[in-house]
């Protein structure tokens, strides 16, 4: 992160390579309990995903990935995601929407 602007850092990855790498407000997804968002100044953290991984960049504009199952790291806000698509997906596009989150 680049302590002047403010935002995270993030990569995600899944078996074919890189899918997403940018700037973000936030990140938002699932584990076993319930929805999180990581926002900049997260704590340092290992944890599992599912569902679907929501990223908010630095211009409001929100990128849903699905996922069938994943990792997230986040550590001095850098957000790092390897996952699986859920399957009939493999043709997978980020999907971006103009929705503010």
């Amino acid at each position: 992160m680049d302590g002047k602007t403010g935002l995270l850092s993030v990569i995600v990855k899944d078996p074919n390579g890189i899918q997403y790498e940018g700037q973000a407000r936030s990140v938002s997804s699932y584990s076993e309990t319930g929805i999180f968002d990581i926002l900049p100044s997260h704590a340092n953290f290992v944890g599992i995903i599912k569902k679907s991984l929501i990223v908010v960049e630095k211009n409001n504009q929100k990128t849903t990935m699905p996922v069938e199952t994943g990792i997230i790291k986040v550590h001095k806000n850098t957000v790092t995601v390897l996952y699986t698509e859920p399957r009939g997906w493999r043709f997978f596009a980020a999907k971006k929407t103009s929705e503010k989150f």
